[in-house]
């Protein structure tokens, strides 16, 4: 591809990647549409941030260590050049996991997420180099998956448990003292607060935020941010009732 070959030939293949949220000096990482432009203007003190932007989008950034550089397929290009330069590299070494979890031998951590980009037909899968971070006191049972993060990461915080058969997607943040009791979906990016509980079968969109002190029933869908403590159940899931700090499930 002509792009993703004078991108390497400009950049002599040497720059690493990141994430727009987590940028690198001397790094490379990418915007896609427009509501991620106010994040870009956001920066600052990160020397020399290479950012692949789409030709048709206007964006003006007011910083002279942001270099711009426009490319008409961001997602394609961006995922070319990550598998090239990260073709070689092992980023289990990297994964953090607290000697006091307690995690069963049949567990899956650090395996890539689902991350496709399209090329004249051609499925592409990205290379994932996000580490995972589990917390102390963490509990995993049987059969459960936790996939590495794309560039950043996925992270399971203290004291939480993770049931048989769950899977906790790409760059997927839970939070403190919860339960996942089992056969749950989390997709990528998701984020859950503390102290929440959800019940078996329960799938949680790519991208939701669950705030802190949520119970979400068994087999509940849940598609939008919950910003709001209680008690959410059905698919879509609604509100039900307050949440009650002595009480969980339904």
């Amino acid at each position: 591809m002509k792009e993703f070959d004078t991108l390497l030939e400009d950049t002599k293949a040497n720059r690493p990647t990141c994430s727009l949220f987590n940028p690198k000096p001397g790094g490379l990482t990418f915007v896609k549409n427009e509501k991620y432009i106010d994040e870009l203007n956001r920066l600052k003190n990160v020397k020399n941030l290479m950012v692949l932007v789409p030709d048709s989008l206007n964006c003006n950034i007011d910083n002279s260590e942001i270099i711009l550089y426009r490319v008409k397929d961001v997602d394609i290009v961006f995922t070319l050049y990550q598998n090239h330069v990260y073709k070689d590299f092992d980023p289990s070494e990297f994964d953090i996991i607290h000697e006091t979890a307690v995690i069963h031998p049949s567990v899956v951590i650090g395996v890539d997420g689902i991350k496709v980009a399209m090329h004249n037909g051609t499925k592409i899968l990205f290379k994932h180099t996000g580490n995972v971070v589990i917390e102390e006191g963490v509990n995993i049972f049987a059969n459960a998956v936790i996939h590495r993060a794309r560039l950043d990461s996925t992270i399971i915080k203290k004291g939480t448990i993770i049931g048989a058969l769950t899977n906790v997607a790409h760059n997927v943040t839970i939070g403190q003292n919860c339960i996942l009791t089992t056969n749950i979906s989390i997709g990528g990016s998701a984020k859950i607060g503390n102290n929440c509980w959800v019940g078996m079968g329960a799938m949680v969109k790519n991208g939701v935020n669950i705030c802190d002190n949520v119970v979400i029933g068994m087999a509940t869908v849940v598609v939008k941010d919950i910003n709001k403590p209680g008690f959410y159940a059905g698919n879509p899931a609604k509100f039900l009732k307050e949440f009650r700090p002595d009480q969980r499930g339904f």
